[in-house]
């Protein structure tokens, strides 16, 4: 069986068209007797409420990955930085 290219922390949507749904899990769930690779999402209604389901993976379309949403956050310009006043500090 080949390896699914969505994974926990992508960002889908449903082919058919959907909110942004984070992957939450990503396996072969026993549920309702269907036996193929399925994601568990989750997101918000119009509502602000959470929800969650499973869905087959032929039915989602991958919008961002997990990486690329930590390789944005690693480049943001609110990122930490080093105070000038540190070099001021007396050393111990």
């Amino acid at each position: 069986m080949p390896k699914p290219d969505i994974k926990k922390g992508d960002v889908v949507v449903l082919k058919s068209g959907s909110p942004d749904m984070t992957v939450a899990e990503v396996r072969i769930p026993k549920i309702g007797g269907i036996n193929q690779i399925s994601a568990f999402c989750e997101w918000f209604d119009s509502e602000g409420n959470t929800k969650q389901k499973w869905f087959a993976l032929v039915v989602l379309n991958k919008k961002f990955n997990a990486e690329a949403i930590q390789e944005i956050g690693s480049s943001s310009p609110f990122k930490r930085f080093k105070s000038p006043w540190s070099a001021f500090r007396k050393k111990k």
